[in-house]
């Protein structure tokens, strides 16, 4: 999926380069957001999602002044019920009011084994004002594992924000990272 071109989204909006409803794998899919875009209104932005099986190298770019002006959330890749691995989001620029996930896995209900692991955030540039997870799973019971992931930042503000490598609700968070550099400002932002 590519938007680009003074496009404006004026309702609340849902994009995905790749969905599967039914216990199918999502991969290798890919959403560019560029040229003066703005999303007026609540929105939610998935590199791939799948719901019940895997979504792995799913990827959301953003650059070119790209505007979210309501709360939205910004998946390279989510996974209900499975395994978020391999995703990431990469943002050169805009106005972010978002919170930013690599890649996310999580249950809403029973017991499940979920994984969210080798994902990245990457921000060179832009405003971000929510928090931001290079991987993040989350189960309503059973296990959750967010190992190996990562967030880089050179640049760009990051305001409000907890900036996080990889979380985990109900097992292992190991070998995440967080790497800062370059001209970047944070403002009442935590890194951990």
């Amino acid at each position: 999926v590519t938007i680009s071109g003074n496009t404006k989204f004026e309702g609340d909006s849902e994009i995905y380069g790749g969905f599967t409803s039914m216990y199918g794998d999502v991969t290798g899919n890919k959403v560019t957001i560029s040229g003066n875009t703005t999303f007026e209104g609540d929105s939610e932005i998935y590199g791939g999602e799948s719901r019940g099986g895997k979504a792995e190298n799913n990827i959301v770019e953003i650059s070119g002044n790209t505007k979210f002006e309501a709360n939205s959330d910004i998946y390279g890749g989510h996974s209900v019920y499975g395994e978020a691995n391999k995703n990431s989001v990469i943002i050169n620029d805009g106005t972010i009011n978002s919170y930013v996930y690599g890649g996310y896995a999580h249950s809403n209900s029973g017991t499940a084994n979920i994984t969210a692991n080798e994902n990245s955030v990457i921000i060179s540039g832009g405003t971000i004002t929510g928090n931001v997870y290079g991987g993040y799973a989350y189960p309503s019971s059973g296990e959750a594992n967010a190992n190996n992931n990562q967030v880089i930042i050179s640049g760009g503000t990051i305001n409000n924000s907890y900036v996080c490598g990889g979380a985990s609700g109900y097992g292992e968070a190991t070998n995440n990272k967080v790497t800062i550099s370059g001209n970047t400002t944070f403002k009442e932002a935590t890194s951990y």
